[in-house]
This record gives structure tokens, sequence and C-alpha cells, in this order.
């Protein structure tokens, strides 16, 4: 009784919050977060999501150790060519403290946070290639809860605009986040390049359900521009899960579960 009390409750929540689909302002960037939210829910305690959930998630494991062994046997060789150490100890004779070394600290610090961002996003942008005809079921199902008509997506005609699409934000991303490293002035384009991340992860989240319902490729990233403050709130969730292992694991489903639901709330209104 208590559970479907529970349950209850969390079906008038995500009704009153999800029901009038992406919105606008700081509510719509609130609304993108909790999507995810309820996203994950509804994977975890679903068990015809459950089941779609497991192969992706198992691939999505596998890419996630070679990700981590990458950047812990590469990433300081890589950063220690482009960033070279100055010379001279901590604490000098001559001065109480070697700025050029704190500096030096810090840039490696950021410059690592960057490469692990490159890495996360080239990481989702497989694991959605993997993943995606998995992804598209679940879509499915919550687009014909509401009644929503979809259509097949082939394989070809699905995978190819897609990878366009991701392209789309890595590759700006990907260019943002190096221009971040460059000393005194990087800080805006980290900002930059981790806002245009994030819509990645929001575009990857609408995306099943816009192409099942026959959007086209530029219809498709439109989308996520035209509602940017849930597209943000979306994608900020995504990039932060992604760096708790665990949580990481199940991101993307659960980010396309939610994003899926407030697409079909809202055609249901119109």
């Amino acid at each position: 009784m208590r559970g479907r009390a529970q349950d209850l409750g969390r079906r008038i929540m995500a009704s009153s919050l999800l029901g009038k689909g992406p919105r606008s302002g700081p509510t719509g960037f609130f609304v993108g977060g909790y999507a995810v939210l309820h996203g994950l829910g509804r994977v975890l305690f679903n068990g015809q999501f459950r089941k779609l959930m497991m192969v992706p998630m198992a691939i999505t494991l596998v890419l996630y150790l070679v990700l981590g062994l990458a950047t812990l046997f590469y990433g300081p060789g890589l950063l220690a060519d482009l960033i070279p150490r100055p010379d001279g100890p901590w604490f000098p004779d001559e001065q109480w403290f070697n700025f050029k070394l704190l500096f030096w600290f810090f840039g490696i610090i950021l410059a690592m946070g960057v490469l692990f961002g490159l890495m996360i996003l080239l990481f989702a942008t497989v694991a959605e290639a993997v993943g995606g005809s998995f992804y598209e079921k679940m879509s499915k199902i919550v687009l014909e809860e509401f009644g929503v008509k979809t259509f097949e997506v082939g394989l070809i005609a699905g995978s190819i605009p897609d990878l366009i699409r991701s392209l789309a934000f890595v590759i700006p991303g990907a260019f943002l986040g190096l221009l971040g490293l460059l000393p005194g002035v990087g800080l805006p384009f980290m900002v930059l390049g981790s806002v245009i991340v994030w819509l990645g992860f929001a575009s990857g989240a609408f995306n099943p359900a816009l192409q099942l319902t026959q959007h086209k490729l530029g219809e498709r990233v439109f989308y996520v521009f035209r509602n940017f403050s849930t597209a943000l709130g979306i994608g900020s969730l995504v990039g932060l899960s992604m760096l708790v292992p665990v949580l990481g694991l199940v991101a993307i489903p659960a980010s396309i579960v939610g994003a899926s639901e407030l697409y079909a709330a809202s055609q249901s209104r119109s």
C-alpha cells in the first residue's frame, strides 16, 4: 500500500513538472534536470526498461574502463609534453614561493579536467551509437504511452545523420575545450565549451524521440536550441553524472527516457 502511494506521488509530481513539456527560463533548467532524475527512477524500477538497458550498459561499462585506463596511463605523459614543468624548487632561497610552479600545478589540474571532459564526450558519442537501437525502443515505449505515433527508423538512415548530429557538438566542444587551456584567457572558452557539451548530451537525450517522429537532422538540432533552458538542465545533469562511475552507466538511458516523456507531453498538449 505504501509503495503504491509513493508511486502515485511520483506520478503526480512528474505530471505537474513534465506535463507541459520543455519550458523556458530558470524553470526550464529545473524541469530538464528533474526529467533526468525521473527517467532514472523509471529505468531502475521498470522491468522492461531494465532489460533494454542491460546490453548498452554492459558495453558502456567496458568503454568506461577503457576511458579510465587510457586517461590514467596516457594523460600525465601527454600533459607533461603540452605543459612542461618550470625549472626550480617550490621554495627557492631568494623568494618565499615559486609562483611559476603554482601556475603550472593549477594548469595541470585544469588541463586534466578538460582532457577528461573531452574523453567523456567521445565516450558518450560512442555509447549512444552502440546502444542506439535499444534506446529507440525505450523512447518508443514512452511515446506510445502518450499516444504519440511513431515510425520505424532504418539502421543506415538513422545512424549516418545521427553521427553528423553528434559531431556537430563534439567538434566545437572539443575545440573550445582546447582553447580553454590558454593561460589567462582560457576560462570563457572553457565555459562556452561546457555549454556546448551539455547541449550535446541533451541532443542525444531528445534524439530517439525526434527520430521516431520523423524529424529531420536540422530540426533535431534546432529543437535543442529552441528549448535551450530545458536542454541545458538535462545536459548539465548528465555531464555531472558522468563523473560518478556507477551513476554514469545509467545517465544516458535515464536522460533518454526523461527527455522522451518531456517531448511526448508537449505533443499530447498540442
